[in-house]
């Protein structure tokens, strides 16, 4: 009898200590982001250095695929509402070290991670986390987000960033599904559609071509125009179109791309010189054994309108008409 009140007593002294061990499960009681934040990340703080470690694909020089740890310094970007009890934070990551000293350069994305809480007795609770389902950007900002219906009921996270590179400039969208479980690329292979290009600081005289009128005709010395790069200012503004799926269908809506711009085409033309007035001051003298130049361009200023449409199939956006006017470089 001793031995079995013993044994009694000592599994209630175990309870007893199992259960002031066990610290009670963190819950926030709304879904504004900060308050998640604080679920997610305990002790976070607004304007406080938080870090935690995340993971970003990468190949070996094999060419093997591995997942290589980093450090990301931590902030709320987005909160989306996917029922009624559930909810999904965003947070976007920049490229640290594990004090929360930022590594970021011009190419170095900004990191993606998802959330997910469900609500019980009306309080938040964390419910599941995918650290890591993007990595996009540059100088460790992944770029401006916007939450977006499917139009069929599911909702999807737009991302688009952009930045120049000597005189070009460029802005990218990229496009995922926000699952109850997963976030999900919904662009497949191309990762991220060019939805502006603009070369306006790498051609001589292209801000003044693209600010004129389409179809207008100018004629340029050889040295006032370059076609390296050619003279366009291209932008693009994206939508899931509603009324693409059937009502109550599991189909979402077209991914519509509506494009406005100008560029330029240029021809070499022999020279055209107009007749220079009696007053007109001497030009300058050339050089021994200089030619006069005998050629010039020809520039045309043509419009650019464009839709480009990209169809769901099979868990993917692709491509369906159109085509994309905004040059790649």
């Amino acid at each position: 009898m001793r031995i079995l009140i013993a044994t009694i007593l000592f599994g209630l002294a175990s309870l007893l200590v199992a259960c002031k061990s066990k610290a009670p499960e963190a819950f926030s009681t709304s879904t504004e982001a900060e308050a998640l934040m604080q679920v997610a990340f305990p002790g976070w703080k607004k304007d406080a250095l938080v870090v935690t470690q995340v993971t970003q694909p990468d190949t070996d020089a094999s060419g093997v695929k591995q997942e290589l740890p980093l450090w990301v310094q931590v902030t709320p970007a987005k909160v989306a509402t996917l029922s009624a009890d559930r909810a999904l934070l965003i947070v976007a990551g920049t490229p640290s070290d594990a004090q929360g000293a930022s590594q970021a350069g011009h190419s170095t994305p900004g990191n993606l991670g998802a959330y997910w809480f469900e609500r019980r007795e009306g309080r938040w609770y964390l419910a599941g986390s995918q650290p890591s389902f993007a990595w996009s950007g540059f100088f460790g900002d992944p770029g401006e987000l916007t939450l977006t219906s499917l139009g069929n009921g599911q909702q999807a996270l737009g991302v688009v960033n952009g930045s120049c590179w000597q005189g070009m400039c460029g802005r990218w969208l990229s496009l995922y599904a926000l699952g109850a479980q997963r976030v999900d690329a919904l662009l497949g292979s191309e990762e991220a559609l060019m939805i502006e290009s603009d070369a306006s600081g790498a051609t001589l005289g292209c801000p003044d071509l693209v600010a004129a009128k389409p179809g207008s005709q100018h004629r340029l010395s050889l040295e006032d125009y370059s076609t390296n790069y050619g003279c366009y200012s291209v932008s693009g503004t994206w939508q899931i179109q509603p009324g693409s799926s059937q009502p109550g269908s599991s189909q979402p809506g077209d991914l519509v791309i509506s494009f406005t711009g100008k560029q330029t085409s240029a021809q070499v033309v022999p020279i055209q010189a107009p007749a220079a007035p009696a007053s007109a001051p001497a030009s300058e003298p050339l050089e021994a054994g200089e030619a006069p130049p005998s050629e010039e361009y020809l520039v045309q200023v043509q419009a650019v309108q464009a839709r480009l449409i990209y169809r769901f199939k099979d868990g993917l956006y692709l491509h369906a008409s159109g085509d994309n006017p905004a040059p790649g470089f």
